[in-house]
C-alpha cells in the first residue's frame, strides 16, 4: 500500500494575510465551538480554531518544496499541529521557515518555493485535479467509481457495505488530501474512537 499526501487550495479567493472569519462565516463564533467539540469527540482536546481564514497558497507551494525533498509528511505535521493546536500562522516568510525547520527542511528553500511560479502552477493543477475529479468537501473518499464527501457518521457503513463488494484490483481512497492505493480487496478499519463513523480503507487479505 502506497500513501500520498495530494492537499489542494480549498479557498483560493482568500486574500494574502487572511480573511477574519466573522467576514466568512454568519456565526464564526458557533462553528468555532463545533470545531472544538468534533475534535474533541476524536480525543483531540487542545484543538484551538483560528479566528482567521488562513491564506494558504504559499503553504501548498513550500509543502511542494517539502515533498520533492521527502519531507512532506514532516512538514504537513507540523503545519496541522501549528496551526490547530498553538494559533501559528502558515502563510509569512517567518511561518514557512519555522515549519521547514520543524520538518528537517531547509528554511530558505521552503520559502523561495513559496513565490516560485513552477511550484504555484503545481498548486494550481493540484486543485484543477481535485476539482476534476468532483471533490468539493474535505474530506472526500474515494473508491474507484464509488464517492462520498464529508459527513459526520455513515461514512463506515458506506464503506463497509459498498468496499466489500469491490473486485480485488487497484483501487484508490482520497480521504481530505490522503490518497491511498492498493492492489488488494479492501477493508475498513476504524480511525478515531470508537463508533465515530469515521472509517479508512485498509488493505485486506
Amino acid at each position: 500500500m502506497a500513501v500520498d499526501w495530494g492537499g489542494y487550495e480549498l479557498h483560493p479567493e482568500t486574500p494574502p494575510g487572511g480573511l477574519p472569519l466573522s467576514e466568512y462565516l454568519r456565526n464564526a463564533d458557533a462553528m468555532r465551538g463545533y470545531v472544538q467539540s468534533f475534535a474533541a469527540s476524536f480525543g483531540i482536546p487542545d484543538v484551538v480554531p483560528p479566528r482567521l481564514l488562513a491564506s494558504t497558497r504559499r503553504f501548498h507551494a513550500a509543502a511542494q518544496c517539502a515533498r520533492d525533498a521527502g519531507r512532506l509528511e514532516a512538514f504537513r505535521i507540523a503545519a496541522f499541529d501549528g496551526h490547530w493546536r498553538h494559533g501559528r500562522g502558515v502563510e509569512s516568510d517567518e511561518d514557512l521557515a519555522a515549519l521547514a525547520r520543524q520538518a528537517a527542511l531547509d528554511p530558505a528553500a521552503a520559502v523561495a518555493a513559496a513565490a516560485d511560479p513552477a511550484m504555484l502552477a503545481r498548486v494550481d493543477a493540484a486543485r484543477a485535479e481535485a476539482e476534476a475529479a468532483g471533490v468539493t468537501a474535505i474530506p472526500t473518499f474515494d473508491v474507484g467509481p464509488l464517492r462520498r464527501g464529508a459527513a459526520p457518521d455513515g461514512v463506515s457503513r458506506y464503506g463497509s457495505s459498498r468496499i466489500a463488494a469491490a473486485p480485488p484490483a487497484v483501487a484508490t481512497w482520497r480521504v481530505g488530501g490522503l490518497t491511498i492505493r492498493s492492489t488488494s480487496r479492501s477493508r475498513t478499519a476504524p480511525l478515531g474512537r470508537p463508533g465515530s463513523g469515521f472509517d479508512v480503507p485498509v488493505p485486506g487479505s
